[in-house]
């Protein structure tokens, strides 16, 4: 793709959507693990399913960024394996 983009921003979007999965992944981790750190028991399996959800889009959409607008020397690379 020719039409230019601003670096910074491409760069801020792939920092969101980085840190978006690495906290996504961070209270999974701790549901996991430390099923009694949770306070509300009730609802753990329903929040597990929304923070799954919400780790496939975030990782999907760091993908879809990374494949319409790939980092100079990465083209056809995901940065994000599945």
């Amino acid at each position: 793709m020719s039409m230019y983009v601003n670096e910074g921003f491409l760069r801020a979007l792939r920092l969101h959507f980085e840190s978006e999965i690495k906290k996504y992944q961070a209270t999974l981790d701790l549901f996991l693990s430390n099923p009694t750190a949770v306070a509300d028991h009730a609802t753990l399996m329903d929040d597990m399913k929304e923070l799954t959800k919400q780790l496939a889009a975030a990782k999907d959409a760091l993908n879809t960024l990374n494949d319409h607008y790939p980092i100079k020397g990465t083209q056809g690379k995901r940065i994000i394996e599945e």
